[in-house]
């Protein structure tokens, strides 16, 4: 994966992809080499980002325009939504049996 944004000055040499609220955790996959990132929601939405391996990178995850697979903050005026990448997961942690407040987080698998 390579970083799209290093050259542009308007971002930090850092960034790779945005939109994101409180990545918790992160991992690769270690057979293919694709991305996962466990994003914790702010009122209702806990979600799961991917990106395949081989991806330019330069997603713009939708924070704070969505949160999981809902509307959350929308300027006005801004009908893109086929520019963010959607989340692949996501649950309501309100609905949870044994816990209210639950957040997501993801795991490694060493085989």
């Amino acid at each position: 994966m390579s970083n799209p944004f290093v050259a542009d000055t308007n971002y930090l040499p850092q960034i790779w992809a945005y939109g994101v609220r409180n990545p918790w955790r992160f991992s690769w996959d270690r057979l293919t080499g694709d991305f996962y990132l466990g994003d914790v929601g702010q009122n209702r939405w806990e979600e799961i980002n991917y990106v395949p391996a081989g991806s330019p990178g330069g997603n713009n995850f939708g924070w704070r325009i969505m949160e999981g697979p809902t509307n959350y903050a929308v300027p006005a005026g801004f009908t893109n939504f086929a520019s963010l990448t959607q989340p692949v997961a996501w649950y309501d942690h309100l609905t949870l049996p044994t816990d209210a407040a639950g957040s997501v987080t993801t795991a490694t698998y060493d085989a």
